[in-house]
């Protein structure tokens, strides 16, 4: 009569050899360095357009701004009040005017053209008076 076997004999088909799991992490890895670099660029133009967004939506407060404060604002004429020292810009980030835009207390603006440069480039934006929204310029 055969006997009962306390222990069991451990089968060595069961499990991972080392060298299967060496090509494993092999291949993480491998993706791992595929993708991160991916995920950063990834990151630098959420953020820079977030910046961009940013940018655009405080220019398109100016007009508002004025109004509130009932005070006229200017970007590029400095005779009037530099309107730059009412929004924060990221570093590397400036905004010229040509010609001179006025916002007057009222909240209207004269119009013109903003050149906003940042690290990914010049971009002009058209400002359409009475309003002034910014619009990105075709030319």
């Amino acid at each position: 009569m055969p006997t009962l076997a306390i222990c069991r004999r451990a089968d060595p088909g069961r499990g991972f050899t080392l060298l299967e799991l060496l090509i494993v992490l092999a291949l993480f890895g491998l993706l791992t360095a595929l993708t991160v670099p991916r995920f950063v660029a990834l990151y630098d133009s959420l953020n820079a357009a977030h910046q961009r967004d940013e940018a655009l939506r405080q220019i398109a407060g100016l007009g508002y701004r004025a109004f509130q404060k009932g005070q006229e604002l200017a970007v590029g004429d400095p005779a009037v009040g530099a309107a730059p020292q009412q929004w924060s810009l990221p570093d590397g980030w400036s905004i010229q005017a040509k010609p001179p835009i006025r916002y007057y207390r009222n909240g209207a603006c004269s119009g013109g053209i903003l050149e906003v440069t940042s690290p990914q480039g010049v971009e002009r934006l058209v400002l359409v008076p009475p309003l002034c929204r910014p619009q990105v310029s075709a030319g």
